[in-house]
């Protein structure tokens, strides 16, 4: 879909024949070099026909996903200081808009550019034009999605510096202060579970015996960067087993578990689970209670112990 709107560029530019072989030519590599991707992702293909995450087509999933051109991904509830990240969000969205419609809206300020300004616009308009596909084919089946949408729309941000470029300078410096402030706030801070702080606490503490429990939004990060050890007692305790789009195609085998093992209880271990706050494992043997409970940033790690 992202080469459509290159290819509808391509035809509105009309490059010269050497430069049309080398655009050919390099994306022809960008291609190829997917092949050992593919390899590895047949396990996710084989799931092209099931259900997604994606909301139907709505007015708020299409705010949503634009949203992010230059807000970012959201912010997960449970960062400290939410309300002031989304308003910086909102903000570099507003003022990014604006530059984006000056293009439209500023016929005054194309008189001091050449003939070949507006057929620039024009060319990087129509290279995002994937992005409308998006959008239509998820009349049909939904896949508007930011993280989709974000291979596509990158000339959208030149197309908004030529916004900035028709406007009277002082609007354009403001605008431009008004989008970069908030991105370099949002890019100090964290917006994310900090799932990985939790780990020095697990190693130091689970030893054999023991289980170490996690959600599925947060199990794949302590199978990445979690000790030899920890990986080999954590397992996704779940009622059901996580949909495919979770990466269980990454799972090893027996990864998901619905209740806490029998050879846990008999030894008395103790459980380590790593979820949302205010989450539970969906089932606990008897006798078992919370002992202890610490969070990071949008995540807790629950200790839960026999009584005694």
């Amino acid at each position: 879909m992202a080469l459509v709107g290159v290819v509808a560029a391509l035809a509105w530019l009309r490059p010269g024949r050497r430069a049309l072989v080398s655009a050919g030519a390099a994306t022809a590599i960008a291609l190829a070099s997917m092949g050992p991707w593919l390899l590895f992702a047949g396990a996710q293909l084989e799931h092209a026909g099931q259900g997604f995450w994606i909301p139907p087509l709505s007015p708020d999933s299409i705010a949503g996903t634009f949203g992010q051109l230059f807000a970012g991904p959201p912010v997960d509830s449970g960062v400290p200081g939410l309300d002031v990240l989304v308003a910086l969000q909102v903000i570099a969205v507003v003022a990014g808009s604006v530059a984006l419609a000056a293009v439209a809206l500023a016929p005054a300020g194309w008189r001091r550019f050449g003939p070949g300004a507006r057929r620039t616009a024009v060319f990087l308009l129509l290279a995002c034009g994937g992005v409308v596909l998006l959008g239509v084919v998820s009349l049909w089946r939904p896949i508007l999605e930011a993280r989709y949408a974000g291979v596509m729309w990158l000339p959208l941000f030149a197309l908004a510096g030529v916004g900035l470029a028709v406007v009277p300078c002082r609007l354009a410096a403001v605008l431009l202060v008004t989008v970069a402030a908030p991105s370099l706030a949002l890019g100090t801070v964290i917006t994310h579970p900090e799932t990985s702080a939790l780990l020095p606490e697990i190693e130091s503490r689970a030893g054999p015996g023991d289980l170490v429990a996690a959600d599925p939004d947060h199990y794949l990060l302590l199978l990445a960067e979690g000790s030899p050890t920890v990986r080999a007692d954590l397992h996704v305790l779940a009622a059901v087993d996580p949909p495919w789009y979770f990466g269980t195609a990454a799972y090893p085998p027996d990864a998901v578990i619905h209740s806490v093992p029998a050879d846990v209880t008999l030894a008395g271990g103790t459980i380590f689970y790593v979820a949302d706050p205010g989450s539970a494992p969906p089932s606990l043997p008897p006798g078992y209670r919370q002992t202890e409970q610490l969070c990071a940033i949008a995540v807790c790690l629950t200790i839960y112990a026999p009584a005694d």
